[in-house]
C-alpha cells in the first residue's frame, strides 16, 4: 500500500501512518489538540477584531485574499490528485514496455507517443538531457539545450552577480530574528548534518523537512509564498522565516553564521573574522 507524497518524496506506505501515530500518542496528543485549538480560536478572534477596524475597501481585499488562498489550495489538491493517477498510468506503461516510471517522465510528449506506437527511442540522448539540461521557450518555439551549448549558455549568461553580497532579501512568512548557522537541506541525504539550533536554508520544504523545522532557529527558502508549505508550518511552530530569497542555496555554504530578521524579510551574513 502506498500513498503519494509531496514534490519527490517516495510514496507513504501504512507502515510510515504507524510509525507517526505512535509518535502522536506518545506526545500527549490531546494536550497538544487543546493548544491547537486555543491558538486558533485566539488568531480569529484577533482576525475578527482587525477586521473590524478595516476600511470598506480593506475589506474587499481581505475577501480577495480569502478566496486566493482557496482557489490555490483547490488547485493544489487537483494538481496532487492528478498526480496520483498518472502515477497509476506511468506505471502501467512501464509494465508493457519493460521500463520504469521514472525512465519515462524524462520523455518528452512526442517522445512517449513514438514508444506507444511501437517507433524507436535515442534512450542515449534522453539520459543525457535528464542529466544536464537547459530549457527556453517563448509563444512560438520551445527550445531544449544540451551538453557544450548548454553549458556554453550557462556561463555566459546565467553565473551568479551577488555571490559576494551579504545582505539578502525575501517575504517575511513568518515574523522573528535569530542567529546560527547556515546548513543547506536540498533533499533527505541531507539531513543527518542539521543540528538543534542551525538555520535551515532550502530551495522549498515537504512534509519530510517537519523534523528539521522543529529544531531550526529560522527558515530560509528560495521558493514559496505565504501559502506555501515552508510558510504555514514555519507560522505554526513559531519559527522566525523569511522566503522567496532567490538563488540563496548556491551563495551560501554550510556553516556559515547568519542573522535572520524575519521582520523584515532580511538575511545578513554575519563577520565572524
Amino acid at each position: 500500500m502506498g500513498i503519494l507524497g509531496y514534490y519527490n518524496e517516495k510514496p507513504r506506505t501504512l507502515d510510515n501512518y504507524v510509525h507517526l501515530l505512535q509518535k502522536c500518542l506518545d506526545e500527549n496528543p490531546f494536550k497538544k489538540l487543546k493548544e491547537k485549538q486555543e491558538r486558533i480560536q485566539s488568531e480569529i478572534k484577533k482576525r475578527k477584531e482587525l477586521e473590524k477596524k478595516t476600511s470598506a475597501e480593506g475589506k474587499k481585499l481581505i475577501r480577495i485574499a480569502f478566496n486566493s488562498a482557496y482557489l490555490k489550495d483547490y488547485f493544489k489538491s487537483s494538481i496532487n490528485e492528478m498526480q496520483y493517477y498518472a502515477e497509476l498510468f506511468f506505471q502501467e506503461i512501464a509494465n508493457r514496455f519493460k521500463s520504469t516510471p521514472e525512465a519515462l517522465k524524462d520523455l518528452s510528449p512526442v517522445e512517449m507517443h513514438q514508444l506507444i506506437m511501437g517507433k524507436t527511442i535515442d534512450w542515449k540522448k534522453i539520459r543525457e538531457r535528464a542529466h544536464y539540461h537547459i530549457i527556453f521557450s517563448d509563444a512560438k518555439q520551445f527550445v531544449i539545450l544540451l551538453g557544450k551549448e548548454a553549458n556554453d549558455l550557462e556561463t555566459t549568461y546565467l553565473q551568479l552577480e551577488n555571490k559576494n553580497q551579504t545582505e539578502f532579501n525575501g517575504r517575511s512568512a513568518c515574523k522573528g530574528k535569530a542567529t546560527g548557522v547556515a546548513r543547506i537541506i536540498l533533499g533527505p541525504q541531507d539531513f543527518h548534518k542539521f543540528q538543534k539550533g542551525d538555520i535551515l536554508v532550502a530551495i522549498n520544504t515537504s512534509p519530510d523537512f517537519v523534523p528539521l523545522m522543529q529544531k531550526a532557529a529560522a527558515i530560509i527558502a528560495e521558493e514559496g509564498g505565504l501559502t506555501s508549505h515552508v510558510s504555514v508550518v514555519s507560522r505554526e511552530m513559531n519559527i522566525p522565516s523569511v522566503v522567496g530569497v532567490h538563488h540563496i542555496t548556491q551563495i551560501l555554504k554550510d556553516g556559515q553564521k547568519l542573522e535572520v530578521d524575519a521582520n523584515k524579510g532580511i538575511v545578513r551574513k554575519v563577520n565572524t573574522q
